[in-house]
């Protein structure tokens, strides 16, 4: 059993409390509630149940990222009901327990309401994420996982079935690659790009892809592979690298897929996946 006090002053709302209560409950632990010395007591009973991070040691990767996808399908359901304000979970791996016989899972709930300024907050959110993160930073092979999560952050921070999608480990093939089909000058030049880093520039020796042109560099532009996404990334030159018409900022790496364009120069290149 797992008590909690909280001051008279908070504001208990009976359909929360009654829905923690409710036996089919299968998200929240049950909850109990009594006033003891001008305070509230909050008891919650996670039978049978332990908490993930006693857990985690003994879990594989796999079993880890199926436990994140099957939290996240807790919080869409919690997300529709409306009695339940997520700001009022407790988001840490102490609070998330996993049932002993059939790996379901339990969270924490404080049954008050908080102030009208953070209920729709989407603080929780945040929370989520960095539970995410703490668990899969305990595991062996977490790390790419994380870089993952942090990925998707960028591209649609909260969609949790992009970021269900995002946990299944996606290992880089070594039979993935795109191409660079050439036009304008490059018009006639095709290149195969892998996941091993890909360079271009005039440079013969330095160089994957040999542009002869005095406005391109030694190194002028790199095509790499992060575990995630396929990127491109500018080097320093006064003449700079443009994609889609936007000039990029130097060492910095940024996405490409299929229908890009890359400019160096006079020469542009279509990317094809």
């Amino acid at each position: 059993m797992r008590e909690f006090l909280l001051n008279s002053e908070s504001v208990l709302d009976p359909e929360q409390v009654s829905y923690m209560n409710n036996d089919v409950q299968e998200t929240l632990l049950p909850c109990r509630w009594i006033h003891f010395n001008d305070r509230i007591k909050l008891a919650f009973f996670p039978e049978n149940c332990s908490p993930i991070s006693m857990l985690l040691p003994q879990l594989t990767l796999d079993e880890v990222c199926q436990t994140a996808k099957n939290l996240l399908d807790e919080v869409m359901t919690l997300e529709n009901i409306p009695a339940i304000t997520l700001e009022n979970m407790v988001w840490d791996m102490d609070a998330i327990y996993l049932m002993q016989e059939t790996g379901a899972l339990r969270l924490l709930y404080m049954p008050i309401l908080p102030d009208e300024a953070v209920k729709n907050s989407g603080i929780y959110v945040r929370r989520i994420y960095a539970l995410l993160e703490e668990m899969l930073e305990r595991v062996e092979g977490g790390e790419t996982i994380i870089r993952q999560i942090e990925y998707q952050k960028t591209q649609d921070m909260g969609n949790w079935n992009l970021l269900k999608e995002t946990l299944d480990k996606r290992i880089p093939m070594q039979s993935e690659t795109i191409r660079l089909i050439g036009m304008d000058k490059a018009v006639g030049m095709e290149f195969s790009i892998g996941t091993e880093l890909f360079r271009i520039g005039s440079d013969e020796n330095l160089s994957d892809a040999v542009l002869e042109d005095e406005d391109v560099g030694a190194v002028h532009v790199v095509i790499g592979w992060n575990d995630i996404s396929f990127y491109v990334m500018a080097l320093e030159h006064e003449s700079g690298t443009w994609l889609n018409d936007t000039k990029l900022t130097p060492n910095t790496e940024i996405p490409i897929g299929a229908g890009s364009v890359i400019r160096v120069a006079g020469y542009s290149f279509l990317v094809e996946a």
